[in-house]
């Protein structure tokens, strides 16, 4: 899918403020800017990663750093949105599986580039994609969210004459049967599992969770490696964070900035001329953590960022005109398929019911947030398919701003004010419990933290409590894990890829170590999800439609909407905007003009 891109009226007010009291230019180097290495490009980031083992986390931040640490066999191209290779000769060979256990499947046979290597010259093999499959289904392993998107890859055949040939089996085989197989990152089985303690353990062995389980009875191997692969020294150790990826961990300075240096003599820049989704081309790649929009305007200001990707937020503003700014950076608006929602867990005490949650999702006012937050740039969501998508369902209505209703609903559930104290209760369990939502937001998030203040204030009408607690990311990843939340903001970035709930919606992802933190689904919602994977056709778009009709009914999220975003640029680099998560890609930046 692709959208347009064009050029925006808006930034930070603070930025406004803080050119308009600068000089015009001063003694700044048009050509570049003083004490800094041309080919270093500094990006600014809202928060910090939690840990850069790709396996292991779900954050945004964290993506955005290790995506040029590791590659995968394919990937969408940020600029033409085709699906394309990266590490593989080409596309690959594909045939039924017409006999045997996964009849109904695929088998692809893949090639991987002859060049292609990991940072010591060893080469990447099919060994090292075997490792990563079992890995990822090793149940040892924390915070994994690729099991669930891995589970279709049922058997990894390595062709004893050639290392760098394997195939895969996908069974059964669905519409996104080639992505599940080729779009995820590599991991080099020699530096993560150096004692080889997933060797004698099968893909096939680590398919069930249980037989898993009882393997690693008879096999410790499994859970010494998963302790090894949990641990610190693969989360942000510079001699351990390890890919074949165009640059390498340099440094992490925690709470400061994460510096990734261009590898010397990388295998890509042999082969780059002719693909060109493996060029990369600054020397330095410096993610600064920045919470505060004042302090990135200031450092705008000096020039001291060279990168800034930002939703809509209250300081956006026209300067369209602003001649400093005109000087030293350019805007790219682009809208992305991006979504902000409320994740809800429906195993709460106070959300259990859906006409409770009904009732929340009411007296959130998305209207007064887009305009207000977003500057109206943004697009108001039924559910968690964007309406760009021909897969939308037109037919569900934006749920409206309605005190009235939400007291109405939470009437009926019999939630009601019996002392008088302005906040309902109801007796559960033999105990009287008020109507108290926790809601825990990074404070840093300009989107989720005003959204639980309004929330609080229109809840307060209607005799809800909304506790809005500031918790780090790392810590309320531990709360989705553990379930012990109510509600949570949530910034979710979708591939070009169709969409494939499977991972965030089936109840299999409904556990600790899944993307199921809404505890959303049952046994009809599960089958629409297995038919979206499997059929094709109006019988495919027809469960699109009905998923979203039913995530609709039992609410387990409030879908706020998608936004418009903006890239702000030093005009030293030649620079462009994707459709594609994350907007950005600072590897394909040159300096502009030959500079």
């Amino acid at each position: 899918m692709k959208f347009r891109i064009q050029f925006p009226e808006f930034i930070f007010a603070a930025l406004l403020i803080a050119l308009a009291l600068s000089s015009c230019g001063g003694d700044v180097d048009r050509q570049g800017v003083p004490g800094r290495e041309a080919e270093t490009i500094i990006i600014r980031q809202e928060a910090e990663p939690d840990v850069l083992n790709p396996m292991c986390t779900g954050s945004g931040y964290a993506t955005n750093v290790f995506m040029h640490i590791f590659l995968p066999l394919m990937e969408y191209h940020p600029k033409t949105l085709d699906y394309v290779p990266v590490l593989v000769k080409g596309e690959p060979e594909s045939s039924p599986v017409t006999e045997g256990p996964y009849t109904g499947g695929i088998a692809y046979t893949f090639e991987i580039l002859e060049e292609a290597s990991w940072d010591d010259g060893t080469p990447v093999t099919a060994s090292d994609y075997d490792f990563t499959v079992k890995a990822a289904l090793n149940p040892f392993v924390e915070g994994n969210r690729w099991r669930g998107y891995l589970s279709s890859i049922k058997r990894v055949d390595k062709d004893p004459d050639n290392p760098k040939r394997f195939s895969v089996i996908i069974y059964p085989e669905f519409s996104g049967s080639l992505l599940t197989a080729s779009n995820f990152l590599l991991y080099p089985a020699h530096l993560y599992d150096p004692e080889g303690l997933l060797l004698s353990t099968s893909v096939e062995q680590l398919q069930d969770v249980d037989q898993a389980l009882e393997l690693a009875e008879e096999n410790a191997g499994l859970k010494t490696f998963a302790e090894a692969f949990n641990s610190e020294k693969y989360a942000r150790d510079p001699e351990s964070v390890q890919g074949c990826g165009p640059y390498a961990l340099d440094s992490w300075s925690t709470g400061q900035q994460i510096v990734l240096t261009r590898k010397d003599g990388w295998w890509g820049e042999a082969i780059a001329g002719n693909r060109d989704i493996l060029e990369a081309f600054p020397e330095k790649l410096v993610f600064q953590t920045i919470p505060d929009p004042a302090t990135t305007a200031a450092m705008l200001k000096s020039q001291e960022i060279d990168l800034v990707f930002l939703p809509p937020s209250r300081e956006l503003i026209d300067i369209r005109e602003n001649a400093l700014t005109k000087e030293h950076y350019r805007v790219i608006e682009t809208q992305t398929d991006e979504i902000y929602w409320v994740p809800m867990n429906t195993g709460s005490e106070v959300l259990s019911d859906k006409r409770v949650r009904k009732a929340i999702a009411h007296l959130m006012d998305v209207d007064q947030m887009l305009q207000e937050l977003s500057f109206g740039m943004g697009q108001r969501l039924t559910g968690p398919i964007p309406p760009g998508r021909s897969t939308y369902n037109k037919d569900l209505q934006l749920v409206d701003f309605s005190i009235e209703k939400a007291n109405a609903l939470l009437d009926s559930a019999g939630w009601m004010d019996t002392d008088n104290d302005g906040i309902r209760d109801k007796r559960i369990g033999g105990d009287r419990k008020s109507l108290v939502v926790r809601y825990f937001t990074p404070s840093a998030s300009a989107v989720g933290k005003p959204a639980g203040l309004l929330l609080k204030e229109n809840a307060r009408k209607a005799g809800v409590d909304v506790d809005v607690q500031y918790k780090e990311f790392k810590v309320i990843q531990r709360h989705w894990a553990e379930r012990d939340y109510d509600m949570t903001p949530a910034r979710s970035r979708l591939s070009p890829a169709p969409f494939d709930p499977y991972q965030r919606y089936h109840t299999s992802s409904d556990r600790p170590d899944g993307s199921n933190i809404m505890g959303f689904g049952n046994a009809q919602s599960d089958a629409l999800i297995e038919k979206i994977r499997y059929s094709s056709g109006e019988e495919r778009q027809q469960a699109y439609l009905d998923f979203q009709k039913m995530v609709y009914d039992e609410q387990p999220a409030i879908f706020l909407y998608s936004p418009v975003n903006a890239m702000i640029v030093h005009n030293r680099f030649d620079s462009w905007a994707s459709p594609r998560r994350p907007g950005y890609f600072p590897q394909y930046f040159k300096l502009a003009n030959g500079r």
